[in-house]
């Protein structure tokens, strides 16, 4: 009798066990996170520069990165990363009005974007860069 009384009582200890699957969320950021060489054309002054810059996640948003060094002047600016899509929403950083768009392809970066100086007027300066 004792193993008849046993056995529901293992049965209803093994149904009521919860399993939790927990996997691991993959950061996309991680894949362009570090140091890239920028190359940058500016279409207003028909100009092309190289110069380093840097990205690193945002601390405050999962899908924010900031960018730092953007357009040569050591400025960091904050981005939105939505797929292969960078998104730099309008923000003033040290005086320079900045707004574009990003691409990610492969091992390489396409940035389009506007920057305008407040500090010294002067005109918007319309850029396409590329960074690897």
């Amino acid at each position: 009798m004792k193993k008849l009384y046993l056995l529901p009582v293992l049965i209803f200890l093994f149904a009521s066990c919860e399993v939790i699957i927990v996997e691991p969320v993959y950061d996309y950021r991680n894949d362009i996170i570090g140091n890239w060489e920028m190359e940058e054309y500016s279409e207003t002054y028909n100009i092309t520069t190289i110069f380093p810059i840097s990205i690193s996640k945002s601390l405050n948003d999962f899908d924010a990165i900031r960018i730092h060094n953007f357009y040569d002047v050591n400025v960091t600016v904050k981005a939105y990363l939505d797929g292969n899509r960078i998104i730099i929403p309008l923000q003033v950083r040290n005086g320079y009005e900045i707004e574009g768009v990003g691409n990610i392809r492969a091992s390489k970066i396409t940035f389009s974007y506007s920057v305008f100086d407040q500090l010294h007027g002067g005109i918007t300066d319309y850029c396409d860069s590329v960074a690897w």
